[in-house]
């Protein structure tokens, strides 16, 4: 039977800088142009260079995107030379660093995040928890989702994460508690039926890890991996 659970990554890039699909590859090439001029004219007159730094986040959202995370980095590394405590681009760091396995790093930004006391610095937390927790430093990982979640209490993404940590220490019944919370907050989350059912089968109760599997199944059909979870109990 499974023995790790699965965890909540949502995206986490500012959402606000995603383009969609249909205006992508004509947005970037505005992009490109627009950055091109304005480092042309910074030239001519000879200025310190000055960076449009909404517009270089929407052309490192761009590469992210498109899974070219080398690029996306180097932009919002420029970004922070300028603006040291830009939380957006702190933020995208830290993200794309993940993508990059650099988790050490990931962290290093997210600190810096939260020191800077974003509007959305639940999301901070929640990110260095995700990074800690590749690193198998579970117990920090979760007093970075305890701080997700004191700062967002329905946070149901933090709390199934929160559990996932819960869950690799061996702690069944407080990782329970965590995906009921989850629940609590999203009835309708399969990610934290399914992994509610394996902390109960971690314990030896297999009626009650079938019956939070088959929820899972129930939200979310299409699901193979829960298909073939649910038939193994037949």
């Amino acid at each position: 039977m499974l023995r790790s659970a699965l965890k909540d990554v949502p995206l986490k890039i500012d959402p606000d800088l995603k383009l969609e699909l249909s205006e992508k590859e004509e947005k970037i090439k505005q992009l490109e142009i627009q950055l091109r001029q304005n480092e042309e004219t910074q030239r001519s007159q000879e200025q310190t260079p000055v960076i449009d730094i909404g517009l270089a986040l929407k052309r490192s959202a761009y590469h992210y995107d498109q899974e070219e995370y080398k690029e996306a980095l180097a932009i919002v590394e420029t970004i922070l030379e300028v603006d040291s405590e830009n939380v957006i681009a702190l933020n995208n760091k830290g993200t794309i660093l993940v993508k990059l396995d650099r988790y050490e790093e990931a962290i290093a930004s997210f600190d810096k995040e939260i020191h800077c006391k974003p509007k959305d610095i639940h999301l901070a937390w929640f990110n260095r928890g995700n990074s800690l927790d590749e690193l198998d430093r579970y117990e920090e990982a979760i007093k970075s989702y305890d701080e997700a979640i004191h700062c967002k209490p329905d946070y149901h993404q933090a709390l199934v994460n929160r559990g996932n940590s819960l869950n690799e220490l061996d702690r069944y019944e407080e990782a329970i508690k965590s995906y009921d919370e989850a629940i609590h907050c999203k009835p309708d989350y399969h990610l934290a039926w399914f992994n509610r059912g394996l902390s109960l089968y971690q314990l030896g109760k297999h009626e009650e890890s079938k019956e939070s599997y088959k929820k899972a199944l129930e939200l979310d059909p299409e699901n193979d991996f829960y298909q073939i979870i649910v038939k193994s109990f037949e």
